[in-house]
Order: structure tokens, then C-alpha cells, then sequence
């Protein structure tokens, strides 16, 4: 379904990024580039080592307007800090 949307996404004139909040490591890389880095292309895929990834891609100078997320308080928090948030 994702991969059927991506490429809606991309033939509608819209860029996709891939944003995880992984480590960028090779792993990691090799997981992500082997499968929606496929799709988005390497160039689009960007890993914040558990950073806040909206701030992240602002600082890489992208502003996304559409987030997808299986975490979405990763968009805006670190992965750290939610982990201290639940902790409590």
C-alpha cells in the first residue's frame, strides 16, 4: 500500500522522504535503501540518530508538509526524550 502510495505521491509532482529516527549506520542504510529507499531514491532518505525529525529536516533546509509516522511524537520530540516522558 505504501509503495502504491509513494508513487501516486510522486506522480502527482510531490517529493517523498524517507525520515527515520535510526541510526545511520550500515545496517540501518542498507535496510532502508533496500527497501523504501528504493522508491524515494538514497538522496531522499535521512536518519536523525533519535533526533526530533521536523527540526532535523529543517536544519538539512526541507520543510515537510505531510508527515506519516508509526510515531508521531518522533516528528517533533527526540526519541530520547519520549522515552524519558513515558518512563515517568
Amino acid at each position: 500500500m505504501w509503495n502504491h502510495f509513494i508513487e501516486l505521491a510522486q506522480q502527482s509532482g510531490h517529493t517523498v522522504y524517507c525520515v527515520t529516527a535510526r541510526e545511520p549506520n550500515k545496517i540501518n542504510q542498507e535496510e532502508v535503501y533496500d527497501s523504501v529507499g528504493q522508491l524515494v531514491g538514497k538522496d531522499n532518505c535521512y536518519f536523525t540518530d533519535s533526533r526530533a525529525k521536523a527540526k532535523y529536516m529543517s536544519r538539512q533546509g526541507i520543510q515537510i508538509d505531510v508527515w506519516i509516522d508509526d510515531l508521531p511524537s518522533n516528528v517533533d520530540h527526540s526519541k530520547k526524550l519520549f522515552r524519558d516522558f513515558m518512563d515517568r
